[in-house]
């Protein structure tokens, strides 16, 4: 069973621990945590194993139909067991709370494959290459969107 909730306090160290294993020293930080938890809009979200214990997250700021995620990291243990797919799942379903019409941006590094290839299974799609927008990395990123707009139905009668 997977757990999903928003961040508390005491998940923090956990979280940090999974972002150096998998990022090294460009990983979050507990301060960093902090620090997006004060942004306007922004939310964070943990996955809980069985047991409780946290082994991923995702960090996305919200503006009414328009979502923008800035982390995504499931423990390399619990990768591929449907922890990072529910995460995203949460992400449209806090967006689909405010607007039938989803709009999700992504900026993922360039060397960051697992990543890209989970995304364009989640159907994301590559929109843009920006050139080096990763602080003290000399890597590109591509800006990828996952887009729901609702099929319009109409209804009319003829007149004859």
């Amino acid at each position: 069973m997977i757990n999903i909730q928003p961040v508390i306090k005491q998940d923090l160290v956990v979280l940090e621990q999974i972002e150096k294993a998998l990022f090294g020293e460009s990983g979050w930080s507990v301060d960093q945590f902090q620090k997006y938890a004060a942004v306007a809009g922004a939310k964070m979200l943990v996955a809980h194993n069985t047991f409780g214990d946290p082994i991923g997250h995702v960090c996305f700021a919200q503006d009414d139909a328009h979502a923008i995620v800035t982390n995504l990291a499931v423990a390399r243990s619990h990768q591929r067991g449907g922890f990072g797919t529910r995460l995203m799942e949460e992400v449209v379903k806090s967006v689909r709370a405010v607007s039938d019409d989803v709009l999700i941006e992504f900026l993922v590094a360039e060397d960051n494959l697992e990543l890209l290839m989970f995304l364009k299974g989640q159907g994301f799609r590559w929109v843009q290459t920006i050139d080096e927008p990763f602080e003290g990395k000399d890597l590109d990123g591509y800006l990828l969107f996952w887009e729901f707009i609702p099929t319009k139905r109409f209804s009319f009668t003829i007149d004859h």
